[in-house]
């Protein structure tokens, strides 16, 4: 996608559905949020339309090519068996998650942040507006979750991992200090912010952190990072789709935070890497598979940026599939296992494309790179900041967890 393809869309559509400060619209995503899985112990299942006339059409010999062949023979290879019991820890992961996941209080009151920094922001720059992003809006986080914001500014990139000019990046680094400034003018008499600062990285961000009044929530701020916001929606579906994906991100998550691996500054993986994992795990490892491959099944939603336009929380006809009812903690241990012993060197995970692929095949291939994950959109390794080191100090510890696991089972 480029600037001119945004700007036919934006005059064809007018800006993308969510505004923050449409209080009716938050107010429903606030009860759809709650009938989704806050409801304690209770969670509803993703609704599915009922006629078949109603289907996307699927053609199941797609899914009989070289890559799912290939994909199939990798797996085969692997023992991811378990053989003990562990109902014990179903009902902990479960639990844990209840206890931990995004509360429906907790998004209603960053929705109200959002609001207020939406209005400034729209002071500096009219004709902008902002998606939500990240864990907040795809319900993969818990409930102290950073909020993530991306500032669209038409008529500046779409893009910023691949702006053509300095000249684009000191624009986004000037809109940001501008932000800021305007922000803590703004803010001053009401003392609820803590600290402010401009990131000026690859992905340059304003960071934003609240003082307790305004419940120390931690805010994001980048610009014209379209992909980001894509992504966003596209796992928000998956997560719709069936609650175990939440749960094994969430719980994954907390044993990678446990053991320092949520880490990227310190060459680990990345909230997203690993939300990408266990959509792999459970689109192309898992048989049969728990989540079907949107991007495939519904190209005419998800396979462009007209996404951005396809409003959150709808129910979407899909075709049925065979339903999988393994248990959380039996996917938990072969989640555990495959990655442990993943073969990072020669493989690659396709997203889009819902299977393994050999590395060579990957335009942006990096033989540096030990972890290959490849993002659903604009085709990037996801995983650029890990270290060979660090990803197999990762492995090791996946396995040893799974003799924890197996030693604890004994006790029951």
């Amino acid at each position: 996608m480029d600037q001119k393809y945004l700007n036919k869309l934006l005059l064809i559509y007018g800006k993308p559905p969510f505004t923050a400060d449409i209080d009716n619209h938050v107010n429903d995503l606030c009860r759809r949020l709650e009938e989704l899985h806050i409801n304690e112990m209770a969670p509803k299942s993703y609704k599915r339309c009922g006629g078949k006339k109603l289907y996307y059409p699927f053609k199941e010999k797609c899914k009989s090519g070289k890559s799912f062949t290939y994909t199939k023979c990798i797996v085969n290879q692997m023992d991811l068996e378990c053989r003990c019991k562990l109902d014990w820890l179903t009902e902990h992961i479960e639990r844990s998650y209840y206890k931990d996941c995004q509360k429906k209080t907790t998004f209603l009151r960053k929705c109200k942040i959002v609001r207020c920094i939406e209005k400034l922001l729209k002071s500096l720059e009219p004709t902008s507006f902002i998606f939500l992003t990240g864990s907040t809006i795809t319900n993969l986080g818990d409930n102290s979750s950073d909020v993530d914001i991306c500032w669209v500014i038409p008529g500046h990139g779409v893009n910023n991992l691949e702006l053509s000019t300095v000249t684009e990046l000191n624009f986004i680094h000037e809109k940001l200090y501008e932000a800021e400034k305007n922000l803590i003018e703004m803010l001053s008499e009401k003392d609820v912010i803590e600290t402010t600062s401009v990131i000026e990285s690859k992905v340059p961000l304003l960071k934003i952190k609240f003082k307790r009044r305004w419940y120390n929530v931690e805010v994001d701020i980048s610009v014209n990072n379209l992909p980001g916001a894509m992504n966003s929606k596209l796992l928000h579906y998956y997560s719709r789709y069936d609650i175990r994906y939440s749960q094994l991100v969430l719980y994954f998550k907390n044993f990678c935070k446990e053991s320092g691996y949520k880490d990227a500054q310190n060459y680990y993986l990345n909230s997203y890497s690993i939300s990408l994992m266990v959509l792999h795990f459970l689109q192309a490892v898992v048989d049969p598979p728990i989540l079907p491959n949107l991007q495939r099944i519904r190209p005419d939603i998800f396979s462009n940026y007209k996404l951005l336009w396809f409003p959150f929380y709808q129910d979407i006809c899909l075709p049925p599939i065979t339903v999988n009812k393994m248990p959380i903690s039996e996917l938990y241990i072969k989640f555990l296992k495959y990655f442990g012993r993943f073969d990072s060197l020669h493989c690659g995970i396709s997203i889009a494309k819902g299977c393994l692929l050999p590395r060579e095949l990957f335009a942006k291939n990096n033989k540096n790179y030990p972890l290959f994950i490849e993002e659903p959109f604009e085709r990037e390794n996801t995983a650029r900041s890990l270290k060979t080191d660090q990803w197999n100090d990762i492995k090791r510890n996946m396995i040893h967890e799974v003799s924890v696991i197996i030693k604890e089972s004994k006790k029951f």
